[in-house]
């Protein structure tokens, strides 16, 4: 019995005559429906006889009983009843992976309809979510299991799957239990490779780019680069390991002229053979060229300058700058400030040594000469009086910056030849804030203009005061 079909069974004696029978049956007494005619022979014996039904309800009370006839008339047996099991899904069993492959496995398992029309699948994926499925076999409708199979390709080889199967009848879907199973190592073959663009492009450098499968092999790679195909140059061995998926691999090279097409092209290897990518190309960028240039080339201690410059190039548009200092036009040099251009390239940075220096600026790889800012003595003269009597003694004194203690003033009088003459060397002693003094006394017998005189030091230039008039007072 299942939930539309039964077997009825019952005897029949023929009493010695021909004979035929039929089932009746039905969900009430009346019954309804009856079997076909069967004949039971013309025995005298009792005869077990059946006859299957089907097209039934499930979960429903049928009556039957049997009627036989012959030439003595017509005989009913007592009435009987069953009752149809209630409709249910399917079952379902996962079992195991079969003739599993790199890239292909055949899934097995076993579906039980009870009694109804059942159809089934394989869910597949390497998580418990699966996302694949294969096509939908029918596994019939009847109450036993039977086998079920689904065969699957296009798998990732060295890589776990989880599967399980699912049966559906029109009672609901069974899941079978989730299994899993991993697809073989492929066989290693020659790597795959793909050339990719060219990024990050100066004037003198680029970073390759490309794509390689190692096909399940130890697989290297390289770049090979120039002017030409026939290439001339090539990058370091690197290592892309030995999976089956392409992998992303690049490489930066230098060293390269600007405003020049390169051809390039990737190559990779493993025990299987070696493979060459296709030709590509790209261009570097024309070069940038920056100017710097001081507005005042030597200044007084204190005082402060200008530097300003241009940058020209592929795009000198915001571009970074970056200004330099070193004692040296050989350097070390150091970064003391960074700008940024405007929209037409230029630059300018203010700046205020203490003592002479070189700079230089930097943008995009390109650097400017070094510029000298060369910084004098800041030399001060004073006279306690500038309208002195004929031989009156007259104090002169004054300071200097940045001190430079020790060392000594040249106090000079422009003469009547139109040169500088000196008159005193003074020395010059420490005073607050970086800065040195000097004082002297001279008895002066004429008019005439006076300054004092710094010779250089190591880092600065020589230093000059502003020229101090003496007039002598008449009468």
């Amino acid at each position: 019995m299942s939930t539309t079909s039964a077997t009825l069974t019952g005897t029949v004696n023929p009493n010695g005559q021909a004979t035929s029978y039929q089932f009746e049956y039905g969900t009430t007494t009346t019954y309804g429906a009856q079997t076909s005619m069967t004949s039971a022979g013309n025995g005298t014996t009792d005869l077990s006889v059946s006859a299957s039904i089907g097209s039934l309800s499930p979960n429903t009370t049928y009556h039957y009983r049997i009627l036989a006839t012959n030439a003595s008339g017509p005989a009913s047996g007592a009435d009987r009843t069953f009752t149809t099991p209630a409709a249910q899904p399917p079952a379902a069993g996962t079992a195991n992976a079969t003739s599993v492959t790199a890239t292909s496995a055949t899934l097995t398992g076993s579906v039980n309809p009870r009694g109804q029309p059942t159809t089934y699948s394989f869910q597949y994926g390497p998580t418990t979510a699966y996302g694949a499925h294969t096509a939908q076999g029918n596994a019939g409708n009847g109450t036993g299991n039977v086998s079920a199979s689904g065969t699957v390709g296009s798998l990732s080889p060295s890589t776990t799957y989880h599967y399980r199967i699912l049966a559906a009848n029109a009672s609901g879907t069974t899941f079978g239990a989730d299994r899993t199973f991993t697809t073989a190592r492929p066989s290693p073959t020659a790597p795959a490779v793909t050339t990719g663009g060219a990024k990050s492009i100066t004037g003198s450098s680029a970073t390759l780019t490309g794509t390689v499968n190692p096909k399940a092999g130890a697989t290297t790679y390289y770049f090979q680069y120039g002017t030409s195909t026939a290439y001339t140059r090539s990058t370091p061995t690197a290592n892309a390991g030995s999976g089956t998926r392409s992998v992303r691999v690049s490489r930066a090279v230098g060293s390269l002229s600007p405003s020049t097409t390169y051809h390039y092209r990737i190559v990779a290897s493993n025990a299987s053979g070696t493979t060459v990518g296709a030709d590509r190309t790209f261009t570097t960028a024309r070069p940038y060229r920056l100017t710097l240039a001081a507005s005042r080339g030597t200044i007084v201690a204190g005082d402060g300058t200008t530097l300003a410059g241009t940058v020209t190039g592929p795009k000198p548009l915001r571009t970074t700058v970056i200004l330099q200092r070193a004692r040296s036009a050989l350097g070390p040099f150091f970064t003391v400030r960074t700008t940024t251009s405007s929209r037409r390239g230029t630059f300018a940075f203010a700046v205020r040594p203490s003592a002479t220096v070189y700079f230089r600026a930097l943008a995009n790889g390109a650097a400017t000469p070094p510029v000298r800012v060369a910084v004098r003595w800041r030399v001060r003269l004073f006279a306690s009086t500038t309208r002195p009597r004929r031989g009156q003694v007259v104090h002169f004194h004054g300071r200097v910056f940045p001190a430079h203690n020790g060392r000594r003033v040249m106090l000079q009088r422009l003469a009547a030849d139109h040169r500088w003459h000196t008159i005193r060397w003074v020395r010059l002693h420490p005073l607050i804030g970086n800065r040195s003094r000097y004082s002297v006394f001279i008895r002066v017998h004429r008019d005439g203009l006076w300054r004092a005189v710094l010779r250089p030091g190591p880092r600065h230039a020589r230093g000059f005061s502003p020229v101090l008039q003496i007039h002598l007072r008449r009468g």
